[in-house]
C-alpha cells in the first residue's frame, strides 16, 4: 500500500503540532502538569480533570 505510511506519519505530525500548540500557554510545572494532565487524563472522572487548565490538557 504506497503512500499509507505517509498519511500516518503526516496525521501523527499534526497531532503532535496541535498538542505543542495547545500546551503552549500551559503555566504548570511540568511536575504538576503530568499529575494533573498526564497520560490517563482522558479516563479520569470528570471532577478529577477540571483541576487540569483547558490549555494544559492532552489531545483526544
Amino acid at each position: 500500500m504506497p503512500g499509507g505510511a505517509e498519511g500516518t506519519i503526516d496525521e501523527a505530525l499534526a497531532k503532535d503540532m496541535r498538542q505543542y500548540l495547545s500546551n503552549q500557554n500551559c503555566t504548570l510545572e511540568e511536575e504538576e502538569e503530568w499529575e494533573e494532565c498526564g497520560e490517563d487524563f482522558w479516563s479520569r472522572p470528570s471532577s478529577e480533570q477540571r483541576s487540569c487548565p483547558l490549555e494544559c490538557q492532552p489531545p483526544r
